[in-house]
């Protein structure tokens, strides 16, 4: 087996170009949190689980995400092309967080007003009629489970 130095090469090209660009993203955002705003928190014991800040108000209504490749029915994955793609909006996971708890030193990333839209289409329809074959997969249900618990301990705190 040989190993492609060149693409190897280019795909790192390719990360730091987007984080760059993420970067940029980030020095220009408002000092609150913003719609599109991805935070880590530090109460989230799940490898690789953030949070997006759908809409802004008193209680900011945010959406569990991750790059797990598992999409259910209720899942919204971002384009390849998007700014922090790889990643996958768990919309059956919204919670409503009050602005206080938002840390801006853990904003981490910007998910494109589209997609937050689209978020919030798939949040105002939830139904069993989204429901796909990976939603009763076993280890699906087990992540969300997962995912669950995690956001329960955002939410006792306040």
């Amino acid at each position: 087996m040989t190993i492609d130095f060149k693409k190897l090469y280019d795909i790192d090209a390719d990360i730091a170009d987007k984080q760059n660009l993420i970067d940029i993203e980030l020095a220009d955002r408002p000092l609150s949190p913003q719609p599109g705003d991805i935070f880590l928190f530090e109460e989230l014991d799940v490898m690789g689980l953030q949070i997006v800040v759908l809409n802004v108000d008193d209680l900011i209504l945010t959406v569990a995400a991750d790059d797990n490749p598992m999409l259910g029915g209720f899942d919204l994955e971002l384009s390849d092309d998007a700014l922090c793609a790889p990643l996958i909006l768990r919309c059956k996971y919204n919670i409503l967080i009050p602005n206080y708890k938002f840390n801006l030193d853990l904003r981490v990333g910007v998910v494109e007003p589209e997609y937050c839209v689209q978020a919030l289409d798939i949040i105002s329809n939830l139904s069993d009629n989204l429901k796909n074959e990976i939603d009763d997969d076993l280890y699906y249900q087990e992540w969300m489970e997962e995912i669950a618990g995690a956001l329960k301990a955002v939410t006792d705190i306040y």
